[in-house]
């Protein structure tokens, strides 16, 4: 609870100014679809201008969404590779502490 209340004590004010902006950008695609601009602007269009239009917009929100999607895949890839690496990495220290001790017991042998 504590760490919460210091979140918000820290980024109190971007917190503020995002919730303002986002209540006024609402309130204007607000006013905008109201108004009937957008809706005289596209009655006045041909037929094959608003094919094309719908066509680039269903492009753009598939490339989003395929970009969206490779982030975070090699986002999750390079967790998965730090995790292998760390798997490795330990893998090898114990090898080598085992050949370590195991040349040590060679050496009082020896002597």
């Amino acid at each position: 609870m504590q760490s919460i209340k210091c979140f918000f004590d820290k980024y109190k004010n971007r917190i503020i100014g995002i919730l303002v902006s986002i209540i006024l950008f609402t309130l204007l695609i607000y006013e905008v679809v109201n108004s009937g601009v957008i809706q005289n602007w596209w009655n006045s269009l041909t037929v094959e201008v608003q094919a094309t239009i719908i066509i680039v917009a269903i492009l753009v929100g598939v490339l989003l969404i395929v970009g969206v999607g490779m982030f975070f895949y090699i986002k999750l890839l390079r967790h998965l590779g730090g995790i292998a690496g760390k798997k490795l990495n330990n893998s090898i220290n114990d090898k080598f502490k085992e050949r370590k001790k195991e040349i040590g017991k060679n050496d009082k042998t020896i002597l």
